[in-house]
């Protein structure tokens, strides 16, 4: 699914994260990132472990990530 929205409609850095939970259909996992992420091999079954290893119904992991020099195009 794809909802245009035109930048002068955004309000602030979180509109468009609080948006996107109209769409959650009873997903077993929700990830919201920024288009500046850099992943490890694995990193998706990484993660199912760490949540699986929370001794809660409904864990949620949350990070703000280091900055990163990505390599020139």
């Amino acid at each position: 699914t794809i909802e245009a929205v035109p930048h002068t409609e955004a309000k602030n850095a979180y509109y468009a994260r609080c948006r996107v939970q109209n769409y959650f259909k009873q997903e077993d996992y929700c990830l919201q990132i920024d288009s500046h992420m850099q992943f490890i091999p694995e990193w998706d079954v990484k993660l199912i472990e760490q949540l699986r290893s929370c001794n809660h119904a409904k864990p949620i992991l949350s990070v703000y990530p280091p900055d990163f020099e990505s390599e020139p195009v």
